[in-house]
């Protein structure tokens, strides 16, 4: 946290701006904050697309932000080596229905022995 005060202090003696943030904090939040604004960006669509190999606790913080929205998350399985199913991926999101789906690489299940 301290890193990221003298960032935005820094930012802000260079810019000569009065505030200035340093956006996103961690992983949780990174890929909530993509999703929304991909949400935001397509305009349509109700579906979100998540990789089982995200970490669990990024998929926690999203579905907490995702709270307010009446969209519907749908997990991608994984492979049998611990990769996402591209195919079963291709299928969620063809129809048009999703407007955004996330993986995580390396994902989390490639740190650990499957």
């Amino acid at each position: 946290m301290q890193a990221i005060f003298e960032y935005q202090s820094l930012m802000c003696e260079l810019t000569g701006m009065y505030v200035a943030n340093a956006g996103v904090y961690d992983g949780g939040a990174a890929l909530a904050e993509a999703i929304l604004m991909a949400r935001a960006i397509r305009g349509k669509g109700l579906r979100v697309v998540l990789s089982e190999g995200i970490h669990p606790y990024y998929r926690e913080v999203f579905k907490t932000y995702l709270m307010g929205y009446k969209d519907e998350i749908i997990f991608s399985s994984l492979e049998k080596r611990g990769y996402t199913d591209l195919n079963m991926l291709e299928d969620f999101v063809k129809d048009g229905k999703a407007h955004a789906f996330a993986v995580q690489y390396p994902n989390f299940l490639r740190f650990k022995k499957v």
